[in-house]
């Protein structure tokens, strides 16, 4: 059984995923284009701040959910 699907690979999903399979459940990531790809838009240490970002928030939320509080 799968507990998690994320769809798309770009970081957030990328992050997601990770951070699932860190957690101990049952991951599956979906892209549709090969990995790596040229991502010409945005910096490497703008992109390591979001995505240093986007964890924090989904551990918060993961969280949650874990402990049933939905504030």
């Amino acid at each position: 059984m799968i507990d998690v699907i994320v769809i798309g690979g770009g970081p957030s999903g990328a992050m997601a995923a990770q951070i699932a399979a860190e957690q101990g459940l049952s991951t599956l990531l979906i892209e549709k284009h090969e990995v790596p790809r040229i991502k010409p838009c945005g910096g490497e240490e703008s992109q390591k701040k979001q995505l240093t970002s986007l964890k924090e928030q989904y551990l918060k939320m993961l969280s949650s959910v874990k402990s049933g509080d939905f504030d």
